[in-house]
C-alpha cells in the first residue's frame, strides 16, 4: 500500500522501508533493464552498421548517457504508461483503479 502522510519520515522508517525499496529497485534496473537496453542497442547498431568501433566500456558509458537524456514525447509516454499497467496486472496482480492519486486493486491480496 501507499504511504499517505506527507510529513517527514523518521530515520528508522527510512532504514526499514525506503532504503530496502530503493536498493531493490536499483538492483532490478541494473540487473535487468540496463543490460537489456545495452544488448539491444549494440545488436541493433552492429547489425545496421550504425555504431562505431570502440571499447565495450565506452559503449556502455555512452548508452548510459543516452538513457539519462531520454526525452519522451506524449504518444510514447502513453504507450509506456499502458504497457506498465499491463505488466502491473499480469506480473504483479495490481490493477490501476485510479491515476490521481495512483491507487491499485490488489488481486493477490489476501485481505
Amino acid at each position: 500500500m501507499f504511504r499517505v502522510t506527507r510529513c517527514d519520515i523518521t530515520d528508522e522508517e527510512v532504514e526499514k522501508f525506503l532504503n530496502p525499496h530503493m536498493e531493490d529497485f536499483g538492483n532490478f534496473v541494473y540487473e535487468f533493464l540496463v543490460p537489456e537496453a545495452i544488448a539491444f542497442y549494440l545488436a541493433s547498431g552492429y547489425r545496421s552498421s550504425s555504431i562505431w568501433e570502440s571499447d565495450f566500456n565506452m559503449h556502455i558509458n555512452s548508452i548510459m548517457d543516452m538513457l539519462n537524456q531520454v526525452n519522451v514525447e506524449k504518444k510514447v509516454y502513453l504507450k509506456i504508461k499502458n504497457n506498465s499497467k499491463k505488466i502491473l496486472k499480469m506480473k504483479y496482480g495490481l490493477i490501476v483503479c485510479s491515476e490521481k492519486p495512483l491507487n491499485f486493486i490488489d488481486t493477490y491480496s489476501r485481505d
